[in-house]
């Protein structure tokens, strides 16, 4: 996790920012990161001094898509930089899942 501190005697070095509509999730993992849309970014010089911002949600149904609202879940997705260049958006659920939403991410000098 990132502080303040790590950032200060610098100013804002990039910004870039994009739009996710995905239907089906790029991977399935354990916990956090139960299923999850990698996304590939520009590269960032330094992962440490980057904040990310994602406004969005995700549902994830147990059964086959149907009008009743009661087998829908929602969740709220949490965001890592893998590495220098791929975004994840990850959410605790292996069911199947979409996600939207807008992501920005601010890195510092």
């Amino acid at each position: 996790m990132s502080t303040l501190s790590q950032f200060s005697g610098g100013g804002v070095k990039s910004i870039q920012t994009g739009y996710v509509q995905y239907l089906t999730s790029t991977g399935l993992g354990t916990g956090e990161e139960g299923r999850y849309w990698d996304i590939t970014v520009s590269a960032v010089s330094n992962t440490t001094k980057c904040i990310i911002q994602f406004d969005g949600a995700a549902t994830g149904s147990s059964a086959a898509p149907t009008y009743n609202s009661s087998q829908y879940l929602a969740f709220i997705p949490t965001t890592k930089l893998v590495n220098f260049t791929t975004l994840r958006i990850m959410i605790p659920t292996t069911l199947s899942a979409v996600a939207t939403g807008r992501w920005t991410i601010t890195e510092y000098y």
